[in-house]
């Protein structure tokens, strides 16, 4: 993924920002109330850094997308985009780390992890709550760093009829390598 870095400069930032380096490098969004914090600015984002979610007593929900970990609840967006850096300073999203760096050694280990996992979530929700119309959706692209790794990223979405679809047009996507993937699908793989 070609995502724009952005810049370090600390001139017209909060003190909090300034102090936390991992907070510089992220894109702000905002939407419905929800801050969503990102390390680029085009979709398909990566969803590995903390979001966090307004309550309706006051204060912020913090939780991380890509595992849905809770990261906790606090009173402020200051305190929130505190636990976002402390959390963004550890390891997040899809687990990869024990994998080669080279591209032709990585990927197919990459793509068979994400398969396996994506199918064993399908199984689960057809088991557990009788959910057979949920799609996963996996991206792979390279991570905007200087290693510019191969990762991948894991989406479920149910599609629903007055619902814009999750990404309407999965052949548009250049940037990525993207496939929906549905219980169906993993039913072939058996």
């Amino acid at each position: 993924m070609s995502c724009p870095r952005r810049q370090t400069s600390s001139s017209g930032r909060s003190p909090n920002c300034d102090r936390r380096s991992s907070l510089r490098v992220l894109w702000p969004m905002v939407s419905h109330g929800v801050l969503y914090p990102s390390r680029c600015t085009q979709w398909l984002w990566p969803r590995d850094v903390g979001t966090a979610y307004p309550l309706a007593k006051g204060g912020y929900r913090v939780r991380r997308e890509s595992d849905k970990s809770v990261l906790g609840e606090v009173d402020t967006v200051e305190e929130a985009y505190e636990l976002i850096a402390d959390d963004d300073q550890r390891e997040g999203g899809v687990t990869d780390y024990d994998l080669p760096a080279a591209p032709d050694e990585r990927m197919p280990l990459l793509v068979r992890r994400c398969l396996a996992y994506v199918c064993a979530c399908l199984r689960k929700a057809q088991e557990e709550f009788g959910e057979t119309q949920v799609k996963a959706y996996v991206s792979l692209s390279f991570a905007d760093t200087e290693e510019a790794l191969l990762t991948s990223n894991v989406t479920f979405c149910t599609p629903l009829p007055d619902i814009r679809p999750y990404n309407p047009d999965l052949e548009a996507v250049t940037d990525a390598a993207v496939g929906e993937i549905s219980l169906e699908d993993c039913s072939a793989w058996s």
